[in-house]
């Protein structure tokens, strides 16, 4: 790990080391990340593929973002899919199972008497009911954010609906120039924890053609709503 300190404040923060990175500042306009560069709460770093950026004794790697929060920098994770349920698939076969002819288990052309056995779970007895059919428990439909966004004098004006659920932690802002989709974390350029700050005035913005897009995150760090892609025309 790199050595660095930070600027003792807890508004600003210092790149003590910076390769194949960018940051991108409060209003929107995108950097190189240099050594010694002070960047400002709520600011996003995003490295390169064989990049990196140091922040005292924290390190993000490549291919990465993150934002500055309380002094620190806080990573913005891609949003994972739920994995197999724990369990799941078989486990390990205890030694000398039967047929193999281990050492302690039956052996080939001799039969061993049985230990009389419980029937596995689930299974129906003489004297039991057939199990009653459990509906499926119905997934949460995903909450939709309603955006909006305008070219303004010197700036694009950015406004979306709250995130009315649980477990709230940030909204991402993604904004990415062209005809392809913005994408969470790649392409993030300001992070907000505040639930009720929902408007953006974007003033590093290009002239060029802009596709923009706003997730909102739970606490895990998980996408748990976002907007369409809204598209602004060229200044």
């Amino acid at each position: 790990m790199l050595a660095g300190r930070f600027t003792p404040s807890p508004s600003q923060v210092r790149l003590a080391d910076a390769v194949d990175a960018q940051f991108v500042g409060p209003g929107g306009k995108v950097e190189t990340a240099r050594a010694g560069a002070a960047l400002p709460e709520g600011t996003v770093i995003r490295t390169g593929p064989s990049g990196r950026a140091t922040v005292g004794d924290e390190t993000l790697g490549p291919d990465s973002a993150a934002v500055v929060s309380g002094g620190h920098l806080r990573p913005l994770q891609a949003s994972a899919r739920p994995g197999p349920s724990a369990g799941v698939g078989p486990g390990p076969q205890a030694a000398g199972s039967a047929g193999q002819g281990r050492r302690g288990g039956p052996k080939p052309g001799r039969a061993s008497a049985a230990a009389p056995q419980s029937p596995p779970a689930g299974a129906l007895t003489p004297t039991s009911k057939p199990a009653q059919p459990v509906e499926p428990q119905a997934r949460p439909a995903p909450v939709t954010l309603r955006l909006t966004a305008a070219r303004r004098p010197g700036a694009v004006a950015l406004e979306w609906s709250r995130y009315p659920g649980p477990a709230f932690s940030g909204y991402a802002v993604l904004r990415v120039s062209g005809t392809s989709g913005p994408r969470y974390p790649r392409n993030a350029i300001r992070f907000t924890g505040d639930v009720a700050d929902t408007t953006f005035s974007d003033r590093g913005a290009p002239s060029s053609p802009l596709r923009y897009r706003v997730v909102a995150l739970d606490d895990q760090g998980q996408v748990v709503a976002a907007s369409a892609v809204v598209t602004v025309s060229p200044a």
